[in-house]
């Protein structure tokens, strides 16, 4: 089976571990997941591993961002896709992901 990558831009170290955790116990399959606290970084990786995330996970409030639809206006510029990281989307995400890989294998 191929490994998954996940791109998780949060600049929280306390909720991008908790959302680790959560892709750890809750999802099957090899994941990989590449956390970035900045958009600058997340901008970097995509451009690096472009063709190898699936998923990206995007927290609406970066430091080096002015907001929200900054930080979405941005990030669009290089996934068409994307999700919000919020606590209570977690739960729904993590089913729309799994969807997503069972479709794929």
């Amino acid at each position: 089976m191929e490994k998954h990558i996940i791109l998780l831009v949060e600049d929280s170290p306390e909720d991008a571990y908790l959302v680790q955790r959560f892709i750890e116990k809750n999802l099957t399959g090899d994941f990989n997941v590449m956390h970035k606290e900045t958009m600058a970084a997340a901008v970097a990786c995509l451009k690096a591993y472009k063709d190898d995330i699936g998923f990206i996970l995007l927290d609406l409030g970066l430091p080096d961002t002015n907001g929200g639809h900054d930080t979405l206006g941005q990030m669009r510029k290089y996934a068409p896709e994307i999700y919000e990281e919020e606590k209570e989307k977690i739960e729904p995400l993590i089913k729309r992901v799994k969807n997503l890989m069972n479709n794929q294998n």
